[in-house]
């Protein structure tokens, strides 16, 4: 969706350009050409907002799934913190296990759900907070997963659709909430590793 929302809105920019390319090469005279020059940029622009307003529109809503149909899982709480460790037989992972001990080894996935203050963008106010999850892949391959999360004053867990089904060995994937939401619950499924490359 997000793909096609950009290439929708490169589209519309080049009309745009030859748009103005056409009427400015049609009359001469620099008041023609500044006049021009403004409608071009009055004509992106609305093309612009109509494109987004589209999209808000048409966007699908966050899939809604039940974590009682998921059999393997690892659900948890805010500021929890662990490892996970699973039985491997090759690409297949299986019996995940919360763990908050190295036992000397490697851990192979490093899972945190916290709060954290920083931001792109400036905060409301000062001191607020906004939750973030991190999951660390150390295995020597791709890691696959899926995740759901249940938000404050909600029942339903829904699908976090993040670019993160594909997680490099040794990368992090980051998810950041906006300030003032309340993550109660997050759950990881469907572990499996890959020699998949991600780009």
């Amino acid at each position: 969706m997000r793909n096609k929302i950009f290439g929708d809105i490169r589209i519309l920019w080049s009309g745009a350009f030859l748009f103005r390319r056409f009427t400015s090469g049609a009359l001469s005279g620099g008041s023609y050409a500044y006049q021009s020059g403004q409608s071009f940029v009055v004509i992106c622009k609305a093309l612009i907002f109509v494109v987004a307003s589209v999209a808000v529109a048409t966007a699908e809503p966050p899939k809604v799934v039940n974590p009682a149909t998921i059999k393997v899982k690892v659900s948890f709480k805010p500021d929890d913190e662990f490892a996970i460790e699973f039985n491997r037989d090759g690409d297949l992972l299986t019996n995940p296990l919360k763990s908050n001990k190295a036992e000397g080894k490697k851990l192979s996935v490093k899972v945190k759900l916290g709060v954290t203050s920083d931001s792109p963008i400036r905060p409301p106010r000062e001191g607020a907070t906004r939750p973030f999850l991190s999951v660390e892949n150390n295995f020597d391959k791709t890691l696959h997963f899926r995740a759901i999360v249940r938000l404050n004053g909600s029942k339903e867990f829904v699908e976090i659709a993040e670019d993160m089904e594909l997680l490099s060995p040794g990368k992090t994937f980051n998810k950041c909430w906006g300030f003032d939401s309340q993550v109660e619950e997050v759950v990881l499924y469907e572990f499996k590793l890959s020699s998949k490359q991600v780009e």
